[in-house]
């Protein structure tokens, strides 16, 4: 409305007699641009052949008894980019000052300028209203969604293809909406059920050490003055206190692993460090080492990593026989990445239970917390790295873990 006021208007007709009006389509009807909303002036009195040239041919109309036959002046369509007739431009002359102004070449040369210069503008005014701001509400509606905004909307002002366009994005919005809060519920649901299931191996891992405890306890009530028999039943209390002890903290590890701090290592070493420190006071195994990854380096907590092998190495001495103990660690290079394997000639993994070997609690062995692979496969997994158990070369279980390799670092 500002660059075409009904003073810019009047003041062009009082200067060369010519009138200018520009309409916009509402539905099938036509208003004049420049009314008031409430109270809009539609085009009325074109005939039915003019309306069929103008919205069906796309050509332009001349009237010579034009606006309630006070002008003689052409009606012309404006047409946007799919063809659809979306507003008519008119300008005229008073039939009553028609041959004055015809008579004056210097008039009549303006008045064509202006005629051009007003299509000109009214043109991109309309293609403002009609194309730029419904291109500008989609692209905004499509930036709050990509910010994870799922209650975005776009405003469908028409029934042409922006108006359907807006309509299949709000759509679009409340199905990501709806979907977004399904996965939540799930998400609380199963973190709740994981819960349930976590407190409850807990708990009944907790209650065999306590009732050896308060077993040994009520025996040391009783008047007995064996001194082997009471040194018995304090041993027993104490070792099935540290083992609930050893429990919860496993448990604590499992559950509240520290942030990760990220260097640049050897992958080996957090390995060697381990399989030192669960060797020591053990010259009855045997060891074997292949480490053919060459200068190749990872990215990852060092700490973190020893205390992940520490675990695989300790269920490795516990499930081999003394005197007779084999550990085979192993490295090389694959598709960019760095696997570490350890082997032991225990008695292996069975494959009925590979499915469950990474959970929390789960275990084969009688005094066993069932958290030690659990623990490891966390920590692995929060260096990116990948913790697996992989088919024996030889007769033992075999477990790798997989790190992608930082490139430019030698």
């Amino acid at each position: 409305g500002s660059l075409l006021g009904q003073d810019f208007t009047k003041e062009l007709e009082e200067l060369t007699g010519l009138k200018a009006k520009l309409y916009y389509r509402e539905g099938k009807n036509y208003y004049d641009v420049f009314s008031e909303s409430e109270n809009a002036r539609a085009l009325t009195g074109l005939p039915a052949k003019a309306m069929q040239r103008l919205e069906r041919d796309k050509k332009s109309y001349y009237a010579a008894d034009a606006e309630s036959d006070r002008y003689r002046g052409v009606y012309t369509p404006i047409v946007d980019s799919s063809g659809r007739v979306e507003g008519i431009m008119f300008s005229g002359l008073e039939r009553r000052g028609v041959q004055d102004v015809l008579t004056n070449q210097v008039a009549l040369f303006l008045l064509i300028s202006l005629v051009g210069l007003i299509v000109g503008m009214a043109t991109g005014l309309l293609l403002s209203r009609l194309v730029i701001r419904p291109l500008a509400d989609l692209r905004n509606g499509v930036i709050a969604l990509a910010g994870q905004n799922f209650d975005a909307t776009v405003p469908a002002k028409s029934d042409d293809e922006f108006g359907e366009l807006a309509k299949a994005f709000n759509a679009m919005a409340t199905r990501l909406r709806e979907a977004r809060d399904e996965q939540a519920q799930e998400f609380r649901r199963d973190k709740l059920a994981a819960l349930g299931e976590l407190s409850a191996a807990l708990a009944h891992e907790i209650r065999n050490p306590i009732g050896v405890i308060n077993t040994s306890s009520a025996l040391l009530e009783r008047a007995d003055d064996d001194p082997k028999r009471r040194a018995e039943l304090v041993r027993m209390v104490r070792e099935e206190s540290q083992r609930v002890a050893h429990l919860v903290q496993d448990f604590l590890d499992l559950s509240r692993h520290r942030k990760p701090r990220l260097e640049v290592i050897d992958p080996a070493q957090p390995l060697e460090r381990a399989l030192d420190l669960a060797l020591a006071g053990r010259a009855d195994v045997r060891v074997s080492k292949r480490f053919e990854h060459g200068d190749a380096r990872v990215q990852a907590d060092a700490a973190l990593l020893q205390q992940a092998w520490s675990n695989i190495f300790n269920n490795a001495l516990q499930a081999m026989d003394p005197g007779q103990s084999e550990i085979h660690v192993a490295s090389r290079l694959k598709d960019g990445r760095v696997l570490l394997t350890v082997e032991d000639n225990g008695p292996g993994v069975p494959a009925d239970i590979l499915p469950r070997l990474f959970e929390p609690f789960f275990t084969t062995k009688e005094r066993g917390t069932g958290l030690g692979l659990s623990i490891a496969y966390t920590l692995v997994e929060a260096n990116g790295g990948r913790l697996e158990a992989l088919p024996a070369e030889r007769r033992g279980a075999r477990f790798g873990m997989w790190f992608p390799v930082v490139e430019g670092v030698a």
